[in-house]
C-alpha cells in the first residue's frame, strides 16, 4: 500500500510539473510490425503501445542549439510477442534524443535515438538456437518518422521504427530480438508547444584531425554456477577526422584478442555524434585475418563514451570512458566496456 501511494504521488508531482513547462508533451501511440529474427510469419507479427514523456530544448546549452533544437524524451513500451520462441511480451524503458532532419509548414521530419533497458517474459529454456537468454536486457531503437503540426497544443505523428533486445550475449548463448514496426501516435502539449529559442554562433575553431587509441573487454557467455566469464579483448586505433562539432569519422585497425583462440586483425570505421561530454558512435568492421569463420568476418558496434573532462571548444577530448554492444551481422556477440583517449592535436586548425 504504502509503495502504491508512493508511486501515485510521484505520477501526481510528474503530471503537475508538466502541465507548467513550455515544450513538454505527452505522446501516446499503437504500433504494428514483425520480428525479423527469421522468416516472416503470422506467429512473428506483434502489437506494441507506448507512452512517452517529452521535452523540446531551448538552446540553453551549446549542443542543443547545435543539433537544431532537439526533443529529450523517456518512452514505455509494451510489445505482445505473440509467444514467439515462447516469448509472450515485453515492457521497457528508453531515454533518448530525437533530432529534427527538415522542417516545412506542415510538420518535421525527425530522427529518434535511444538505449534502455527491457524486461522480457516467457521461456527461457538453455539451447543452441535461443533468441533471449535473460528476462533483463539492453534494448535500443532508431524512429523515423514525420510529425504533423495540429495547432498550438498537439501533433500526429507517423513512422518507422526498429528495435534491438539482448543481453549482449552476456547470459547464454543468445541471438538477440529484432523488430520492424509502423506506429502512430498522438502528441498533447499541455501548455504549449512553442517556446524562446537561444542561439549560439557556431564555433568552427577546432582541430580537424586527431588520433584516438581504444582498449575494450568483451563479455560473453557468464555461467552464475561456475562464476566465470569469456573475455574478449580489442585493440583499436583510428585517425579521426572532426567534421564539425556535432560529428566525427574515424578509421583505423583492431587487433581482437579471444580467449583461448587465435588472435585476430580487423579494418574498423565508425562515425560518432558529439553531445557534449556524451558522444554515440555507429561502427562497422571487417576481419582480414584469424578468422575461419567466415559468416563472423563482419561485425558492428553501437554504443555510448563519456568524455569526464573539460570540453575542448564545445568537443569532447581526452580520455573516456564506454560501453558498447558487438555483433556479427545483427546476431549479439558480446557486451564491450573500453576506456579510451582522444588526441586532437593534429592539423591546423580553422
Amino acid at each position: 500500500m504504502r509503495t502504491l501511494i508512493c508511486l501515485i504521488s510521484c505520477i501526481f508531482f510528474i503530471q503537475n510539473w508538466a502541465f507548467t513547462q513550455t515544450g513538454i508533451s505527452y505522446q501516446a501511440g499503437l504500433s504494428y510490425g514483425y520480428i525479423m529474427n527469421g522468416t516472416i510469419t503470422k506467429e512473428s507479427s506483434l502489437l506494441g503501445f507506448n507512452i512517452d514523456i517529452n521535452k523540446k530544448t531551448n538552446g540553453k546549452n551549446y549542443w542543443q542549439s547545435d543539433h537544431k533544437f532537439p526533443q529529450i524524451g523517456m518512452k514505455i513500451t509494451a510489445l505482445d510477442l505473440n509467444n514467439y520462441d515462447g516469448l509472450k511480451y515485453s515492457i521497457s524503458a528508453i531515454p533518448y534524443l530525437e533530432f529534427n532532419l527538415l522542417n516545412l509548414d506542415i510538420g518535421k521530419l525527425q530522427l529518434k535515438h535511444g538505449t534502455g533497458l527491457a524486461y522480457v517474459a516467457g521461456r527461457f529454456d538453455p539451447s543452441t538456437d535461443l533468441v533471449l537468454g535473460s528476462r533483463f536486457n539492453a534494448t535500443s531503437i532508431i524512429d523515423l518518422g514525420f510529425s504533423f503540426d495540429k495547432g498550438s497544443n498537439s501533433d500526429i505523428k507517423s513512422g518507422i521504427l526498429i528495435s534491438h533486445i539482448s543481453n549482449g550475449n552476456l547470459v547464454s548463448p543468445n541471438s538477440g530480438l529484432n523488430t520492424l514496426s509502423i506506429y502512430i501516435q498522438y502528441n498533447f502539449f499541455p501548455k504549449q508547444k512553442d517556446q524562446d529559442l537561444i542561439k549560439h554562433e557556431k564555433n568552427t575553431f577546432f582541430n580537424r584531425w586527431g588520433f584516438e587509441g581504444r582498449l575494450s573487454a568483451g563479455l560473453s557467455n557468464y555461467v552464475k554456477d561456475q562464476n566465470s566469464v569469456n573475455i574478449s579483448f580489442q585493440d583499436l586505433s583510428m585517425i579521426t577526422y572532426q567534421h564539425n562539432t556535432r560529428f566525427r569519422t574515424g578509421a583505423g585497425i583492431e587487433l581482437i584478442i579471444p580467449e583461448n583462440d587465435k588472435v585476430k586483425f580487423g579494418i574498423y570505421a565508425e562515425e560518432t555524434v558529439c553531445i557534449a561530454h556524451l558522444v554515440t558512435h555507429y561502427g562497422l568492421g571487417y576481419v582480414v585475418s584469424g578468422e575461419p569463420n567466415k559468416k563472423n568476418r563482419l561485425y558492428e558496434k553501437v554504443g555510448i563514451a563519456w568524455f569526464p573532462f573539460k570540453l575542448q571548444n564545445e568537443i569532447g577530448c581526452g580520455l573516456y570512458l564506454g560501453a558498447d554492444i558487438k555483433a556479427h551481422k545483427f546476431k549479439a556477440a558480446h557486451i564491450d566496456i573500453s576506456i579510451g583517449y582522444l588526441f586532437n592535436k593534429i592539423g591546423k586548425k580553422e
